[in-house]
């Protein structure tokens, strides 16, 4: 079930709880004046965001940290990910929660 609407009348930790008691799996876009936060969500708990930011990207912090090779994130990335990128390094094993 897909909803899409404006949200003024709820703060976003009451949806996320909404999310969470009705234990919903899939993608929550938000918009906000800086840009679009991708929230994913596994059985009502958050497993990954994405904030509009390049800087803030998962794949910016690790490889600006030099904990997984810049080759290898964008090799995932341009195959195009069914998953977020955090869960694709964790299950093969270049990263740990």
């Amino acid at each position: 079930m897909a909803m899409l609407g404006d949200l003024q009348e709820f703060s976003l930790s009451d949806l996320l709880h909404l999310m969470e008691k009705g234990k919903k799996s899939g993608q929550l876009s938000v918009w906000a004046p800086n840009g679009i936060y991708r929230i994913w969500l596994y059985q009502g708990r958050v497993i990954a965001a994405l904030p509009p930011e390049e800087k803030h990207r998962l794949e910016n912090l690790l490889t600006g940290s030099r904990l997984v090779d810049s080759q290898v994130i964008s090799q995932l990335v341009a195959r195009g990910l069914e998953e977020p990128l955090g869960r694709c390094l964790q299950q093969q094993g270049l990263i740990s929660p």
